[in-house]
């Protein structure tokens, strides 16, 4: 049996990726982190079924935010994703990854905590096997 209860933070600013996973070790919530979207993107094609949350930066070079959501969602539309980007999204783009809302940048490191926690569903409410 699996457990998802992992976090992935994916952000091309590795001192962004390091601050983010700093506060949720702090806070209990088990991560990783990634800086380099496609190294994201191989890892999580033979691990996603350990992820229950993906936090993703919407403009990155590679993979933006959108093409990263759109993977995910095909490889496993069991994991939640939360959006940020230090950018005014519109409406349209919004809709196109199928998200109302986002995290904007720069963010308070404990609004980021709760907006992961409010994801979060306990562990063994979900568990795949």
């Amino acid at each position: 049996m699996i457990v998802r209860n992992q976090v992935a933070v994916i952000d091309d600013d590795s001192d962004l990726v390091n601050l983010f996973c700093d506060s949720l070790t702090s806070s209990g919530i088990s991560n990783v982190g990634f800086d380099n979207p496609s190294d994201a993107i191989k890892y999580l094609i033979t691990r996603h079924s350990q992820f229950q949350v993906i936090v993703v930066d919407w403009r990155m070079p590679t993979f933006g935010g959108k093409e990263i959501i759109k993977l995910v969602s095909q490889m496993d539309g069991n994991i939640e994703i939360v959006l940020m980007s230090a950018y005014d999204l519109d409406n349209d783009e919004l809709r196109e990854v199928r998200k109302e809302d986002y995290l904007r940048k720069p963010v308070h490191m404990a609004q980021f905590v709760d907006a992961i926690k409010n994801k979060l569903i306990p562990a063994y409410e979900i568990c795949v096997g």
